[in-house]
C-alpha cells in the first residue's frame, strides 16, 4: 500500500500523517526500491520519459505514465517531488485535471499533485503559480468520491502550508466548496479528510480573518456527535483554534449548546486532549462561559484527570481549574464542593516543578477571591505546609506569598469574628516554618517579593519583624 505524507502545518501547527486509505486503486503498485546509485540514474531517467508520455496524443499512454508517476511520489522514503517539479510536470498534471472524461486520469493526477503540495512551500507555491487553484476548485464539485478525496486532500495540504496559502484557499471560495463534504453521514474515508482540511483551513497564526471562517463553526457543531476517532479530533482542534482565536465562538458553543457536549467527550481517551483544550480556552472567558462549563459537570473529570501520571494532563487540568477558580464565590464553592482541594493541595506537596507550580497558582487564585470560609478551607486541606515549602522556588515565591498574605487577611477576620486573641493562622504559619521563609524573602534580591514579604511580617509579626539576619537569597 502506497503513503502519502502529509506537510507539516508551519508555524507550530501539529502534523498529520495520512496514509492512503480504502479506494482499491491506490493498491494497485508497489515500489520497486533500486540501489542507490544505480537508482538515481534510472529515476531521472525514467522521470524523462514518463514527462515525454504524459504528452503524448495517446489517452492510455497518458494514462499509464500519469499513474506510474502517482506510484513514484508514493514513496514513504525520499519521493522525488524536486526531480518531478524541475522537470516542469506539474502543469502537465494540472492540464489532467481538467479530462472531465477520463477519471481515472484526473485521479491520477490529483493523487500526484497531493504528494507535490505536501512537499515544501516552493514546491507547493508551485502548484499554484501554474494555476491549479482553480482548477482544484472547479473540481470539488466532482460526483467522484474517490476524486474529491483527492482534491480535499490537495487543498488540505496547501492550506496547511502557511497562513498566505490557507486565506488564499478560503478567498477562492474553499470553504463553501468543502462544505457538502462534511455532512455526517458523507463516505467515512471522503469525511475524514475533508474534516482535517478543514482543521487546516482554522489553525495558524495569525488566524484566518472571522468572515472567511465563520460558516465553519455551524459545520463543525455537528461533527460533535460522529462516532468516528479521527473526525471527531480534528473536528476538536478546529473548533478549540476558532475559539482561541474569536471569543464570539466561546459565546456561539455555550449558546448552541455544544459544552455538555464537549465536557463528555473528556471520557474518551482518544480526544481528551484537543477537548481539555477546548474547555481551557472557554474557561478562559467571561462568567456566564465558566457558568456553563460548571453546569456540565466539568469538575467530576477534571478532579479524576488530577491523578492521571501523565504531567502534561495534570498541568491542564490545573490550569482550566485555576481559570475557574479566578471567578466569583460560587465558582470557587463549587470546585470546594467537587473535592478538588485536597487533590491540587497534594500535588503541590509531591508533583513534579511545573504541577507543582500550576497547583499552587489554582490555590493562589482561591485565597485571592475567596470568602473567609473558603479560605479556612484551605487552610484545613493542609495549603500552608506547601505553600511554605514553595517560598523557596523563585519561580512561584510570589505566587506563594501573596496566596499566604491573602490567608493570613482572613485569618484576620476570622479573629475578629470568633473574638480570638491571636490570628489563628500565624501560629499554623509559625509552625510550618513559614515566619523563618519571610525572612528569608524579606533580604531578596527580586524587589517584589522583598516589599510582599516585607508587609506581611510588619502586619502580622510587628513585634518580631526583623529578628535574625538570615542570608540574602534569590
Amino acid at each position: 500500500m502506497h503513503t502519502r505524507s502529509i506537510k507539516a502545518p508551519r508555524d507550530g501547527w501539529s502534523t498529520a500523517i495520512h496514509t492512503s486509505m480504502a479506494e482499491p486503486w491506490k493498491n494497485i503498485h508497489m515500489e520497486i526500491q533500486l540501489p542507490t546509485d544505480m537508482g538515481s540514474v534510472l529515476q531521472a531517467d525514467r522521470i524523462a520519459t514518463i514527462r515525454q508520455d504524459m504528452a503524448s496524443k495517446d489517452p492510455d499512454i497518458v494514462l499509464k505514465a500519469t499513474e506510474e508517476l502517482r506510484e513514484m511520489l508514493s514513496v514513504e522514503k525520499d519521493p522525488p517531488v524536486q526531480e518531478v517539479v524541475a522537470a516542469g510536470m506539474v502543469p502537465l498534471l494540472i492540464e489532467h485535471l481538467g479530462v472531465h472524461n477520463n477519471p481515472p486520469l484526473q485521479f491520477a493526477a490529483a493523487w500526484a499533485l497531493t504528494n507535490i503540495t505536501a512537499g515544501s512551500s516552493d514546491q507547493t507555491r508551485t502548484v499554484i503559480d501554474r494555476g491549479g487553484l482553480p482548477v482544484l476548485m472547479d473540481l470539488m464539485n466532482s460526483k467522484d468520491d474517490n476524486i474529491l478525496e483527492q482534491v480535499v486532500w490537495t487543498l488540505g495540504n496547501i492550506a496547511g502550508d502557511s497562513c498566505e496559502l490557507r486565506d488564499l484557499v478560503l478567498e477562492s471560495g474553499g470553504l463553501q466548496l468543502l462544505t457538502p463534504t462534511l455532512h455526517p453521514q458523507k463516505n467515512s474515508v471522503l469525511l475524514q479528510t475533508a474534516v482535517w482540511t478543514l482543521l487546516n483551513f482554522c489553525r495558524g497564526k495569525p488566524p484566518p480573518k472571522r468572515e472567511l471562517i465563520a460558516d465553519a463553526f455551524p459545520l463543525l457543531r455537528d461533527l460533535m456527535s460522529v462516532k468516528q476517532t479521527k473526525v471527531l479530533e480534528d473536528a476538536c482542534w478546529a473548533v478549540s483554534c476558532l475559539m482561541s482565536a474569536y471569543i464570539e465562538f466561546v459565546t456561539a458553543a455555550v449558546e448552541a449548546g455544544m459544552v455538555e457536549k464537549i465536557v463528555r467527550l473528556l471520557s474518551r481517551k482518544s480526544v481528551q486532549t484537543p477537548a481539555l483544550r477546548i474547555i481551557a480556552t472557554i474557561a478562559l472567558g467571561e462568567k456566564q462561559h465558566i457558568q456553563a462549563l460548571l453546569q456540565s459537570d466539568v469538575l467530576t473529570p477534571l478532579s479524576k484527570m488530577l491523578s492521571d501520571r501523565r504531567e502534561a494532563r495534570q498541568i491542564e487540568c490545573c490550569e482550566i481549574l485555576a481559570s475557574i477558580l479566578c471567578g466569583g464565590h460560587g465558582q470557587i464553592q463549587a470546585v470546594i464542593r467537587s473535592g478538588v482541594m485536597p487533590r491540587l493541595v497534594h500535588l503541590m506537596k509531591e508533583a513534579e516543578f511545573r504541577v507543582r507550580r500550576e497547583a499552587a497558582l489554582a490555590i493562589r487564585n482561591a485565597a485571592c477571591n475567596g470568602t473567609v470560609d473558603q479560605v479556612s478551607h484551605l487552610v484545613v486541606c493542609g495549603c500552608i505546609q506547601p505553600l511554605v515549602e514553595a517560598t523557596r522556588d523563585l519561580d512561584v515565591k510570589l505566587v506563594t506569598l501573596e496566596t499566604l498574605a491573602a490567608i493570613l487577611h482572613a485569618g484576620t477576620r476570622v479573629q475578629q469574628t470568633r473574638s480570638l486573641a491571636t490570628n489563628p493562622y500565624t501560629k499554623v504559619l509559625d509552625d510550618a516554618g513559614g515566619r523563618q521563609e519571610l525572612e528569608y524573602c524579606r533580604v531578596s534580591a527580586d524587589g517584589l517579593i522583598q516589599q510582599l514579604a516585607s508587609r506581611i511580617l510588619d502586619e502580622f509579626w510587628p513585634s518580631t519583624s526583623g529578628e535574625g539576619d538570615p542570608q540574602t537569597s534569590n
